[in-house]
C-alpha cells in the first residue's frame, strides 16, 4: 500500500475530519481513506454517465455525426 503525507492542512479542516471520524467510529486516517475511495467511485460513476451519453448521441439519428455530442438529449 502507498502512503500519503499532507502538509499545511487547514486547522479547521483537520478538526472537521477529526469530528467526522469520531461520529463514524473511525480513525482520522480511516476517515480520509474512506472519503478518497468514495470520491474516486463517484468520479468513476460520472465518467461512465458521460460515456453512456456520448454513445447515445453518436447512435441518435439526428446527431449521429458526433459533432454535437453535448446537445443531443
Amino acid at each position: 500500500m502507498a502512503s500519503l503525507t499532507v502538509r499545511q492542512l487547514d486547522e479547521r479542516l483537520k478538526k472537521q475530519l477529526r469530528l467526522r471520524a469520531a461520529r463514524n467510529g473511525r480513525s482520522v486516517e480511516d476517515e480520509v481513506r474512506t472519503h478518497l475511495a468514495r470520491s474516486r467511485r463517484e468520479r468513476g460513476d460520472a465518467r461512465a454517465g458521460r460515456r453512456q451519453h456520448a454513445i447515445r448521441c453518436r447512435s441518435h439519428p439526428l446527431y449521429g455525426d458526433g459533432a454535437t455530442l453535448g446537445a443531443c438529449f
